[in-house]
C-alpha cells in the first residue's frame, strides 16, 4: 500500500500517520469512547485496549495486527457494532478497522 489505502471491501483504513505519536493516537481512539476509559490487557500478540460503549458497540485499540507486516500498522482501533458507520458503509459488516502507520 502507499501512503495509504483500504482493503478491497471497504472495512479497513490505512492512514500514512509515522509523524504521529503514541499518545496522540491513543488520544484519538478515546475520543471515539465517548469518555467510556480504556480497560488494558497484555495479550501474547500484544497491548490490547477496549472500551464497551453499550451492550453492542466496543472500540478496542491494538498495537498488534495480523497484517502487520504487508500493512506497516503500528496501531489498530476496531470500531465494532456502530450502527451509523455500517449505514454508511452500506454492507452488511458490523466490525471496521482503522489502522496507524
Amino acid at each position: 500500500m502507499g501512503p495509504g489505502g483500504s482493503d478491497t471491501r471497504g472495512k479497513n483504513k490505512v492512514f500514512a500517520s509515522e509523524k504521529l505519536t503514541e499518545d496522540e493516537i491513543i488520544s484519538f481512539a478515546t475520543s471515539l469512547t465517548g469518555g467510556i476509559p480504556f480497560k488494558e490487557q497484555i495479550l501474547p500478540d500484544g497491548r490490547l485496549m477496549y472500551a464497551k460503549i453499550n451492550d453492542n458497540q466496543t472500540i478496542n485499540l491494538r498495537e498488534f495486527s495480523a497484517s502487520a507486516e504487508k500493512t506497516g500498522a503500528r496501531w489498530t482501533i476496531d470500531i465494532i457494532g456502530n450502527p451509523d458507520i455500517k449505514a454508511a458503509s452500506k454492507t452488511s459488516l458490523n466490525r471496521f478497522e482503522v489502522k496507524f502507520r
